[in-house]
């Protein structure tokens, strides 16, 4: 699909999944079919707790394409990871943006 549906701003913390995309390993030179690419986007606020008052917000948008599918593993992206790597690697992403964030955000107050 191509163009726009909907409006407004994508948010949330997964994995995009694309089976078809054709990868190059530039130092390999081989040619693989498939990404998996975790994901987080959100918005990060400073709130003050007596009156409600948002002091401070942050985007945070983080994405990056960790891996393409390998033959041994069946040839979807969606098993280049464990469950386990998986949750793990989601946790430490939201980790060290959200520690990214935390500074600008009490710089702000």
């Amino acid at each position: 699909m191509n163009g726009r549906f909907g409006t407004g701003t994508l948010e949330g913390l997964g994995f995009y999944i694309d089976r078809l995309s054709q990868v190059k390993n530039v130092d390999t030179l081989t040619t693989t079919t498939g990404i998996i690419a975790p994901y987080l986007y959100m918005r990060a606020s400073l709130i003050d707790a007596k009156s409600g008052k948002v002091i401070a917000m942050r985007r945070v948008t983080e994405g990056e394409i960790i891996a393409a599918a390998r033959p041994e593993q069946g040839g979807d992206p969606w098993n280049v990871m464990s469950p386990t790597d998986k949750v793990r690697y989601l946790s430490e992403l939201v980790q060290r943006e959200i520690g990214k964030a935390v500074p600008d955000l009490l710089a702000a107050r």
